[in-house]
Formats: C-alpha cells, sequence, structure tokens
C-alpha cells in the first residue's frame, strides 16, 4: 500500500496523464481493500477512477483453499473488479512452498475461466512453469472459443519468452526495470513486442524508475515508463501513450 493519501497519489497520477489505475489484490484482505478504494473513486471526482483486482499471491498460495475461493469469487462479482490475480509463481522467495504456488495458480485460473475474467500474472524465475500452466489453462488447444485473457506483470524474463506468452494470446506488461542500467534484456523486449500485446504498469509502491530509484513508487510514474519505452520503439511516445491505454482498457474491460 502507498503512504500517502489516495487523493494526492491520484492527483499526482492525474497531472502526469494518467487516465485510470488499477489496484491490485494479493491476499483477501488487500483485494478488499482495493474494492474498498474503487468504490471510493469512480472518477466523478476529476480524478482517475480506480478498479480492482482480487486474488492471492504466490507469496500467500499457503493460504489458498476452498473457503478463500469462496471469498474471490464473491469479490469478484462486484462491478468494480477487473480481474482475478495477482496469481502465479515466485521460485525466487518461496515463501510459499511450489506445490502449493502451483495449486493456487491452477485454481486461481480456472475461478478465472469460470467468471470470465482475466488473469494477472506474477512470473520470478518460475518462467517454464508459468508458461505450461498458462498453457494448460489458457492455451488455445483448451478452449472452444477464445480464452480468458492473461498479462504477464512485470515482465522479467527475454524477448523470445515474451513471443512464446504473446503466441498464447497474452499480454505483455513493462514496468520501472525497463529503465534500470540492467535493464538491457527488458529494453530488448519492449522493442520487439507487438504493440497490441504491451502494457505499461508501475507495480507500485516498489521498482520506481529511474530517476526515482530509492523512493516509493507511484502510478504518475508510468509516464517515466512510457518515455523509456518509446525511446526503444518507432512509434513516438504519444502513439504509444494511446495505445497501451487503449490495450489496458480492452484487456480489463474499463
Amino acid at each position: 500500500m502507498l503512504s500517502s493519501p489516495a487523493e494526492e497519489v491520484l492527483a499526482r497520477a492525474a497531472e502526469a496523464g494518467v487516465v485510470a489505475v488499477v489496484t491490485i489484490g494479493e491476499s483477501l484482505a488487500s483485494s478488499a481493500a482495493g474494492i474498498e478504494l474503487a468504490e471510493q473513486h469512480d472518477g466523478s471526482d476529476g480524478l482517475p477512477g480506480v478498479w480492482a483486482t482480487v486474488g492471492i499471491h504466490p507469496h500467500n498460495a499457503k493460504d489458498y483453499d476452498g473457503d478463500a475461493e469462496d471469498v474471490l469469487r464473491e469479490m469478484a462479482a462486484h462491478a468494480r473488479v477487473v480481474a482475478i490475480g495477482e496469481t502465479g509463481l515466485d521460485f525466487h522467495y518461496d515463501h510459499s512452498p511450489r506445490a502449493d504456488q502451483m495449486r493456487a495458480f491452477r485454481a486461481q485460473l480456472a475461478l478465472a475461466a469460470e467468471l470470465g475474467k482475466p488473469v494477472v500474472v506474477h512470473d520470478r524465475q518460475a518462467h517454464e512453469e508459468v508458461l505450461d500452466i498458462v498453457s494448460e489453462r489458457l492455451g488455445p488447444t483448451a478452449w472452444d472459443e477464445a480464452p480468458p485473457g492473461a498479462v504477464i506483470h512485470c515482465f522479467s524474463g527475454d524477448a523470445e519468452l515474451a513471443q512464446r506468452f504473446v503466441d498464447l494470446g497474452c499480454h505483455v506488461a513493462i514496468g520501472g526495470v525497463v529503465t534500470f542500467e540492467k535493464g538491457d534484456a527488458l529494453r530488448r523486449v519492449a522493442a520487439a513486442l507487438p504493440l497490441d500485446r504491451l502494457l505499461l504498469e508501475t507495480d507500485a509502491p516498489f521498482l520506481s524508475p529511474v530517476p526515482h530509484r530509492g523512493k516509493e513508487n507511484e502510478p504518475e510514474r508510468v509516464a517515466v515508463v512510457a518515455r523509456a519505452v518509446s525511446e526503444m520503439r518507432t512509434e513516438g511516445l504519444h502513439h504509444i501513450a494511446e495505445a497501451t491505454t487503449k490495450n489496458a482498457r480492452g484487456f480489463f474491460g474499463i
């Protein structure tokens, strides 16, 4: 959660040109808090509107059970909930056993399919495993019609992996790491991605982009990410901003 009052954060975001914010659920508590924030900021006050996702992060996957799923299902029915997640795999920290992470990931993908919601996917040092599970649950062979969408949040792989996710119908989200000194691989991803599959994000309050590293990240800094991505591509900043806003609105149904 951000330390500044929401109104101040949203006002700064508006000044940077941000028109909507999606706040991400990591647990039942944070998902409920996200819904409350979205209810309070529907865009009618001149600030960016807030929408929410509901999900259980792989760090908390050991807590995922039938009761938790019932609560997520109920919360997902809220009008301002636009996706399930963040869910996925984190083999860097392993705060939950890997078997629990994979179980909770598959269950939330199935819940998203049941509800017709897209999915926000976390992938840290588990690229092949995430790819396999996304493929079995959301890949084209699993559906008679178009499968629910998935976005690979804070993408951390290479251009080849990004294309494999795109081939499954996924979107790929680029965050502040694209500005880091050691972000060359992500800059190559940003340059190579099909524009209609590209999303921009902040992962606030984490991963603040250069020149704000070490400070709490905020939604306003998605503009910094947009500028960095535009430098890797030929379309220009205005076109990148327009296209990625359209992509995000379409993906989340905003």
